[in-house]
């Protein structure tokens, strides 16, 4: 089992964020440049699994595998009282939702920050459907205007 967190960033951070898809970063950004004042810090590009490496490997290797075979949450906003794990994407579909489950329950058994979280996703548009999932699993889903 790994987690690899990477750097934090800055909550004012401007730039595009590691490995978010071209088409993302606009929901992304829009929610950043209003929301950046209720989290302390952001991890971009989290991978994490429940994989159990061979024993002998570097940690070197290890990181290298988890980047590889892991799931990777777009993004981790950290403040001292809740933790989201975000997955931004410009439609929120059935894989969004699923992604955000995965998620969740990865970090369950990872747990490398001891405060509650929850899932979230940020995005510019989805449907009835979705909104309805979302409600019913507990999922933040945060719909910004570009």
């Amino acid at each position: 089992m790994h987690i690899e967190l990477g750097p934090e960033y800055s909550t004012l951070w401007p730039g595009k964020p590691p490995q978010m898809l071209p088409s993302d970063v606009p929901a992304w950004q829009a929610y950043r440049e209003k929301h950046a004042g209720e989290w302390e810090k952001f991890y971009y590009n989290v991978a994490m699994t429940l994989r159990d490496f061979p024993k002998d490997w570097s940690l070197e290797r290890v990181k290298s595998a988890t980047y590889s075979l892991g799931k990777r949450v777009d993004v981790v906003a950290y403040r001292k009282d809740l933790i989201w794990l975000i997955e931004v994407t410009d439609r929120a579909m059935v894989r969004s939702v699923g992604q955000v489950v995965v998620y969740r329950r990865l970090w369950e058994k990872l747990r490398p920050f001891k405060q509650e979280f929850e899932g979230a996703i940020i995005c510019r548009y989805t449907d009835e459907d979705i909104t309805y999932t979302c409600d019913k699993e507990g999922i933040h889903l945060i719909i910004v205007p570009i």
